[in-house]
């Protein structure tokens, strides 16, 4: 199984890899593990007012992704049905989009504070459900909970819907009955609250995991991301167990 790990804007792969510490731990579940580089250090995730080099120029990186997935196939042991993506921010957005707009390629996804763009979620039909898991936190001041503009550093950054919003779309599309909350146990004492969403009835697992107070980051590496959020970034659980623990069953 492949697992893509996409950085946020302004990042890399080589930095998301850096700042995750997920490969020992991917690879040691059995997992290849995949970090390409956006132009300009930024994805297309189809916020049409995302002042980025990606929207200027018109870059889909849907195709590139893709692209990339089969070369990987046809050049190594990789097994193109069992792709899985994960990203933070901007490679949330983006792996929401590829959700959107290639179902059919991807067997699992996790996005780490990110919501789907206003534009491309009033016109997303995924072609089939896809198990997801969402990780997000209830005061990021980037990606907001409650949606709207994202500001980076006082700069408009385009706009996305609702977290819980962005939720029930896809769980729509993975046939879900409902959405419940669920308790979920806090391993930290790091002032973050801990809650799950989880969906009911769906033919593929659909759940949300909200870190109540919870900034903008990769929760576990809180040092890492910390300058992007005022909020704390959640010691645990940390989003490397999560995404390991989702992808590990699906990958079987």
């Amino acid at each position: 199984p492949l697992l893509l790990v996409l950085h946020g804007g302004g990042g890399s792969g080589r930095q998301i890899e850096r700042h995750s510490d997920l490969t020992e731990p991917a690879l040691a579940a059995g997992f290849a593990v995949a970090y390409p580089d956006g132009v300009g250090r930024q994805w297309n995730d189809g916020r049409a007012d995302l002042d980025a080099r990606t929207v200027r120029e018109g870059v889909d990186d849907v195709a590139f992704l893709l692209a990339l997935v089969d070369r990987l196939a046809a050049q190594s042991a990789v097994d193109p049905a069992r792709v899985f993506v994960t990203g933070i921010s901007n490679g949330g957005i983006m792996t929401f989009r590829l959700l959107c707009d290639a179902a059919d390629r991807f067997a699992g996804a996790v996005t780490v504070v990110a919501s789907l763009g206003v534009e491309v979620a009033g016109a997303c039909v995924p072609a089939r459900p896809v198990p997801l898991l969402m990780l997000n936190g209830t005061a990021d001041p980037l990606v907001r909970y409650e949606g709207g503009p994202v500001v980076v550093f006082g700069q408009s950054r385009g706009s996305v819907i609702p977290v819980e919003n962005t939720l029930a779309l896809f769980g729509a599309a993975n046939f879900c009955d409902d959405m419940r909350p669920r308790e979920m146990p806090d391993p930290a004492a790091d002032g973050v609250g801990v809650e799950m969403l989880v969906g009911e009835g769906c033919r593929v697992p659909t759940l949300l995991v909200r870190y109540l107070g919870g900034g903008h980051g990769w929760p576990g590496k809180g040092k890492a991301f910390g300058r992007f959020s005022e909020a704390p970034i959640p010691e645990a659980p940390a989003a490397n167990d999560l995404i390991l623990d989702f992808f590990r069953p699906l990958a079987r």
